[in-house]
């Protein structure tokens, strides 16, 4: 054992960073090695969410990576973004994680598509926007944070 951290029962439900000075044992280490991590409770059922794992050294402290937020507007009004890509089915023949579907529900009688605008947290997220020329066919948005590309189609469907 070279280091415990003890987490509050009580503790934020948010991401949250527990440090452990393990540089007594890791200092004079070479190659690789392996590390585990042990969770106890007396409570049954899921524990935690581990979101990362990280070392950081006295001159380089560990900074965690913020993933940028977007946003797509039709007409102005944000859409609810899913979280989840198209899964895969062998009708679409999809085999990326890239691509997501929104949908925007257009009122009664609407005959053209609105217009998509879409914004992003960080000035480094280049965006693309192909505004739809029909209700018919999708708007399709492109958000390119540092070479990882997220795919949007807007799907325009009628009020149920």
């Amino acid at each position: 054992k070279i280091g415990e951290i003890s987490v509050p029962a009580n503790a934020a439900q948010s991401l949250t960073a527990f440090k452990a000075d393990v540089s007594a044992f890791v200092d004079n280490l070479d190659k690789k090695h392996a590390l585990f991590l042990v969770a106890e409770s007396n409570e049954a059922g899921p524990l935690f969410d581990l979101a990362g794992f990280g070392f950081s050294a006295r001159k380089k402290p560990l900074t965690y990576p913020t993933v940028p937020t977007v946003t797509i507007q039709a007409d102005g009004k944000a859409l609810e973004l899913p979280i989840v890509p198209v899964r895969s089915t062998n009708q679409n023949g999809l085999v990326g994680y890239d691509l997501y579907e929104a949908t925007c529900t257009l009122p009664a009688g609407t005959t053209t598509p609105p217009t998509i605008a879409a914004s992003a947290s960080d000035k480094v997220v280049k965006i693309s926007v192909k505004q739809a020329s029909s209700t018919k066919e999708n708007a399709i948005v492109t958000f390119d944070y540092r070479g990882v590309v997220k795919t949007y189609h807007i799907v325009f469907s009628a009020p149920q």
